[in-house]
């Protein structure tokens, strides 16, 4: 008989799995989209990439508080990327954010677990997916 920690794990490693293989090409779509290593990135481009990236936290933060249990509110405000990105907007010369198009299309947000799964996506997105949850053998 298998422990039930044992199965556990397993589980998890299942699906992790599945979740990678099922989400591999949208991965690398989006790298190829962002392209955020090439060595000849301008500044301008940068910057416009982190208006792009604004633009999706703005309506994604806005959602997320408006419906996260009030538990985890210090858990989520900790890992708000939109502070950051006007800082660094601001840094790099984009003085306004006001006329910056918003992502119009979010997935729904309107249960916990949806909002955790997204908060999981986002923190691997923001960590590199190897820090939360490295490759099994």
């Amino acid at each position: 008989m298998i422990p039930i920690a044992d199965t556990g794990v397993k589980a998890e490693r299942m699906i992790l799995s599945r979740l990678r293989t099922e989400t591999g090409q949208d991965h690398v779509r989006l790298e190829a989209d962002l392209d955020l290593l090439r060595a000849d990135m301008r500044l301008d481009s940068y910057r416009d990439l982190l208006a792009r990236f604004y633009g999706f936290y703005v309506p994604w933060e806005r959602e997320v508080t408006r419906n996260l249990p009030e538990n985890l509110t210090d858990f989520f405000h900790e890992r708000r990327k939109v502070p950051k990105l006007l800082a660094d907007l601001e840094f790099l010369g984009r003085e306004r954010v006001d006329g910056l198009p918003l992502c119009r299309s979010l997935p729904s947000l309107d249960s916990v677990p949806r909002i955790l799964g997204s908060l999981y996506v986002v923190e691997g997105a923001t960590l590199g997916g190897q820090l939360i949850s490295p490759p099994h053998a």
